[in-house]
């Protein structure tokens, strides 16, 4: 991408915003408040991708909380929707398939120009365990799932795909758990009679790798230790294990 567009966001590594940083246009990085920003643009959005799928499987693995993970997914939702807006989907694209991590200067590599005096930085606040606002990434698609019977345990994989025929253009899939699965079926004629579609509880498939995106599913979110909660006509609770609730939002809403 030549050139840097006045107003474009500024985005740090742990995913906070500082919108509109009135610095030279030429200077891709900003000092503010102790962190390193850089100016959003389709390769640094594929650098902060690749980190968050980096993210998802130390999640998956046990090394990082899923109250962290969930905080940071909350951020990169932000920025993904920004992205969206400024870049579209199909240059967003691009630049991922094209990226190559190992050769990416990330922020903090070279010396970033000086922080203004008076930024007035809009910053988002520290993602917290429940925000009332979070909303986790959305979904698309349709076809009936498959699903396994017998009973559900909690770790194992449940084979479940959907859409199950391969679909143009949803290149990855996540794989769920039978708890997961096993939840999303207790809620099922609860949620259809309240508007969500199958799409919006099962599928698995996306155009981006797990998490990101907008068509995953609320089966890709249920973790071994979470359940789902209260249903409404605009989201699903998803209960943690310390008791707190995180709300899995519906992409379009009556």
């Amino acid at each position: 991408m030549s050139g840097h567009p006045a107003g474009l966001p500024f985005v740090a590594t742990d995913l906070t915003l500082l919108q509109g940083s009135p610095v030279s246009p030429e200077s891709p990085d900003v000092v503010s408040g102790g962190r390193i920003y850089r100016r959003l643009d389709p390769t640094y959005y594929a650098w902060l991708r690749s980190r968050m799928e980096m993210a998802a499987s130390a999640c998956q693995r046990q090394r990082l909380s899923q109250t962290a993970f969930d905080a940071l997914r909350v951020r990169f939702n932000l920025v993904h929707d920004q992205a969206m807006a400024l870049f579209g989907e199909s240059l967003l694209l691009e630049a991922f398939q094209g990226f190559d991590p190992k050769s990416y200067r990330w922020p903090g590599q070279d010396p970033p120009a000086p922080a203004p005096a008076q930024p007035h930085p809009a910053e988002i606040p520290e993602a917290r365990p429940t925000p009332p606002e979070a909303s986790l990434p959305p979904r698309c698609s349709p076809a009936m799932p498959s699903r396994p019977g017998g009973h559900a345990q909690p770790g194992r994989k449940a084979g479940h795909v959907h859409p199950a025929e391969e679909v143009p253009g949803l290149a990855f899939n996540q794989a769920v758990t039978e708890h997961a699965l096993a939840e999303v079926d207790r809620i099922r004629d609860e949620a259809l009679a309240k508007g969500w579609t199958i799409d919006e509880l099962y599928q698995t498939r996306g155009r981006f790798a797990f998490p990101c995106g907008r068509d995953y599913g609320i089966v890709c979110f249920i973790a071994n230790d979470q359940r789902l909660g209260k249903v409404t006509e605009e989201s699903i609770e998803l209960i943690c294990k310390a008791g707190h609730a995180l709300r899995f939002y519906r992409r379009n809403t009556p």
